[in-house]
């Protein structure tokens, strides 16, 4: 039977030591990109960061990230460095890729939300204001959480999906750029686009995989659905299907209300049976923080889950578009350490 899900339950500390002592010395790579749209001056806020951490007793070299070195090859090599910490100074994408350089070592990741939307610091309970961030990250309490890796190759710390989102996120990093013209051609995607047909494999038996969120059921208590069901595979249309590690992703949609993100296990989300008004209807909803359970969504959770089509579709992890079914995800349990 699956665990009942605790969306709020705070994170074990770590069993290694926490990050103390005079000779803090932190790397802090900041995306001048990040919060895109957002009036502000960066070079102030970079200072002014600067000097919070400072006073906390934590030495920054300051590495303003750049196109064409991947943030992740900066942060493992301050790994291997020696540096107490790493630190992401910018939205999601900043986060993301920083953490990609530190999974598996014992290097913690320190975050300063700069972004948009900042899922993730959000997703660990992190606060928007800076000052009040750098004090979390001088307090060094360490975490370790889970992290999603998808063909062996891409690391997500959000969510992964398969289906109309995934078309459409190129689009929306577009129009979040200011090019507005492409929103016409989001929407007329959004319209157009049919279910698809999936196929997915888990390990474990759907009996023991399916999540029942819903409330209790006031008619007459109704079976559990796939409560008697050992199969590892399904077959279904949908016109997506959500593989998360965190509980929000993309525009700040509350995707996954029941993850947590220490329990070696995703929360997957089938979108079945929606009308695309429906689908419109529900993460307008979600992305305004608000949620209602949904009896049109099935969740599993699995810590790991292959998933094909009858068609080339796309896959993305945290946003971006990285590739093609078919698709092999992974939930590598613990595998990052972070200062939360």
């Amino acid at each position: 039977m699956a665990r009942t899900p605790i969306a709020d339950e705070p994170l074990p500390e770590d069993t290694q030591p926490v990050i103390t002592g005079p000779q803090r010395r932190a790397c802090l790579l900041v995306n001048p990109a990040s919060g895109a749209g957002q009036t502000r001056d960066h070079n102030a806020e970079v200072a002014a960061v600067w000097a919070a951490l400072r006073a906390a007793g934590i030495w920054a070299e300051i590495i303003e990230t750049k196109e064409h070195e991947p943030p992740g090859d900066v942060a493992r090599r301050a790994a291997e460095a020696g540096y107490s910490l790493v630190i992401a100074g910018g939205g999601d994408g900043t986060v993301g890729a920083t953490a990609k350089g530190l999974v598996g070592t014992n290097c913690p990741l320190g975050i300063l939300p700069m972004g948009t939307y900042n899922n993730f610091a959000r997703a660990l309970r992190l606060p928007d204001d800076l000052s009040a961030a750098c004090r979390v990250l001088a307090r060094g309490r360490v975490r370790r959480i889970d992290v999603g890796v998808a063909n062996d190759e891409h690391y997500f710390l959000e969510a992964a999906g398969v289906g109309i989102d995934a078309e459409l996120f190129p689009l929306g990093e577009e129009i979040k750029s200011g090019n507005w013209r492409r929103l016409w051609g989001a929407l007329q995607l959004a319209y157009q686009a049919p279910p698809a047909q999936i196929h997915f494999e888990l390990d474990l038996p759907l009996s023991d995989a399916y999540l029942d969120a819903a409330p209790t059921r006031a008619e007459g208590h109704a079976e559990r659905p796939y409560a008697t069901d050992h199969r590892r595979t399904l077959d279904f249309s949908a016109f997506m299907l959500i593989v998360a590690n965190a509980r929000y992703y993309g525009s700040g949609f509350t995707v996954a209300p029941n993850a947590v993100m220490d329990d070696g296990l995703f929360n997957i989300r089938l979108f079945r049976n929606f009308s695309k008004r429906e689908l419109l209807k529900h993460f307008w909803s979600i992305s305004r923080r608000r949620y209602a359970y949904s009896p049109k969504i099935d969740t599993f959770t699995a810590s790991e889950i292959n998933i094909t089509a009858d068609e080339d579709l796309p896959f993305h992890v945290d946003g971006y578009q990285v590739g093609r079914l078919p698709l092999r995800m992974r939930c590598l349990r613990r595998a990052l350490r972070v200062v939360a």
